[in-house]
């Protein structure tokens, strides 16, 4: 697996780096991100009703969508995203746990106490501090 670590903090820039790898090569990747201030809706939310608008425009915030589900979320240079991209020829076996447990494992080497939520997120102390969502494409995710 290759570990991309983005030098860049536009959001579309990574977005489609994202689909890129996803849907263009057969290699698989962990991808780490950091953004400029951007609002990311998933796949299927209804932007609009989601944000206020005016003053996303006002603050020169970024209108984005991924492709994954989930709900909408903030970026800015406070957060960091992540992202595998795998093949899995048996789409069954797919699980958030299989994704978000080396972030568990890479926090806790930290010193910080992480755990899975059965609602596919990262608690810290019963505070979500990771959401997660997936897309998948042909026998890729």
């Amino acid at each position: 697996m290759l570990c991309l670590i983005s030098q860049q903090n536009e959001p579309y820039l990574n977005l489609a780096a994202e689909e890129y790898f996803l849907k263009s090569t057969d290699e698989e990747f962990f991808m780490l991100y950091i953004n400029n201030s951007a609002i990311v809706a998933g796949k299927h939310q209804n932007l609009l009703s989601e944000i206020n608008a005016s003053w996303a425009r006002e603050h020169n915030i970024i209108l984005a969508r991924r492709l994954s589900g989930g709900g909408t979320v903030f970026h800015d240079k406070g957060n960091l995203n992540y992202s595998f991209i795998t093949n899995c020829p048996n789409l069954e076996e797919i699980s958030y746990k299989r994704f978000t447990y080396p972030i568990v494992l890479a926090l806790k080497s930290l010193g910080i106490n992480a755990e899975y939520s059965g609602k596919n997120d990262l608690l810290l102390e019963d505070r979500k501090i990771s959401g997660n969502a997936m897309h998948i494409f042909k026998k890729r995710v």
